[in-house]
């Protein structure tokens, strides 16, 4: 058997999107109008309360390919949809930024364990949030 080795040299790129989604059971997905900005790796699944969605920082693609070294940390602005505008609302900065981290619903708060601050770098903070936290 012979065996073939190729060699790609196409450069892969990142693209940062802005569109949104939600699920509901037994109705599928349903698409929600667009984020004010591009996000990846936020604290997910996003937390949601009476009022609609959260965004919790996450990455907005705007140091890609920078210098790690001179790397700010993540976004730390907190966007909501909401779902009686049915549109997106900055709605205030959390303490510090995180992403690449699970976000869990536990005794009426969201609860973020650890997380990354800059790429490569995880915290060993746990957060415990309320919603309506920045009101």
């Amino acid at each position: 058997m012979k065996t073939t080795l190729m060699m790609f040299t196409a450069k892969v790129e990142r693209r940062y999107l802005r569109d949104a989604y939600r699920y509901h059971p037994g109705q599928g997905w349903k698409q929600l109008s667009d984020l004010p900005h591009p996000v990846t790796a936020a604290p997910s699944p996003a937390p949601t309360d009476a009022s609609g969605i959260y965004i919790l920082g996450g990455d907005d693609g705007l140091q890609i390919g920078g210098d790690l070294q001179r790397h700010r940390g993540f976004s730390k602005r907190v966007i909501r949809f909401d779902k009686q505008l049915a549109i997106w609302i900055e709605d205030g900065d959390l303490p510090a930024s995180r992403v690449t981290v699970p976000c869990v619903t536990w005794r009426n708060a969201w609860v973020i364990p650890s997380g990354e601050m800059h790429p490569g770098v995880r915290s060993p903070e746990v957060w415990v949030m309320t919603p309506g936290m920045n009101e």
